[in-house]
């Protein structure tokens, strides 16, 4: 791989990205989310990892999809973990919604 460090300080072109991995899952099996990590040359609080996902959750009990405001985080693993966090976080317990198509919780992030 390309040292990023290697083309930083240039005046032209800043905040380089490197996708270091791309992931798909089943959330509550209704959704298949990929997600992409990346590693930027930028740092946001000392964090160089970042997240993209496929899709945003907005549950029942919510007035909009969620998108978090802060995607970044220390490592890859941990920009994962967060991603995932982003989807299950406000997800409704097991049993309520059981019988509800829960597909139409995940709403399309057409910028991925």
């Amino acid at each position: 791989m390309i040292k990023i460090e290697n083309f930083e300080g240039s005046e032209s072109i800043t905040e380089l990205n490197v996708l270091v991995g791309e992931y798909s899952f089943v959330v509550r099996g209704a959704m298949t989310v990929r997600v992409k990590i990346w590693y930027t040359s930028t740092s946001y609080g000392g964090d160089h990892y970042f997240f993209t996902q496929s899709h945003f959750f907005h549950g029942p009990n919510q007035m909009d999809a969620y998108v978090t405001s802060a995607p970044f985080s220390s490592s890859e693993e941990g920009a994962l973990r967060k991603a995932m966090t982003t989807l299950t976080s406000f997800y409704p317990p097991k049993g309520k919604y059981d019988d509800v198509d829960q597909s139409q919780w995940f709403v399309e992030n057409k910028n991925y």
